[in-house]
């Protein structure tokens, strides 16, 4: 399972941050897959302020590393990752009787 990670200054590594945590964290601890998750706080802001969950807020990167991170750690195919349908369901996505 990856291991996430989310904030790290690149004046504390340099440059080509992801590239010398990897590097690192497979060197020193022996983890070897990790998950990125971009440093954009004000997309799950904005979601908690409309009351809305990340999956629903618009589509960004930080949206698109959770659901890929989610899915892994779940054992689940991720949603299609794109513009977010509002209007309403389809008939054949709702539950029959």
């Amino acid at each position: 399972m990856a291991e996430p990670i989310n904030r790290v200054a690149e004046s504390a590594v340099g440059p080509r941050r992801q590239w010398r945590i990897r590097g690192r964290l497979t060197r020193c601890a022996g983890i070897d897959e990790l998950a990125f998750i971009p440093d954009d706080p004000a997309t799950p802001e904005a979601a908690l302020s409309t009351g809305r969950l990340l999956a629903e807020a618009a589509d960004s990167a930080v949206r698109q590393s959770v659901l890929a991170l989610t899915s892994e750690v779940c054992a689940v195919p991720a949603p299609h990752i794109g513009r977010r349908h509002h209007g309403p369901r389809h008939q054949s996505a709702r539950c029959k009787d």
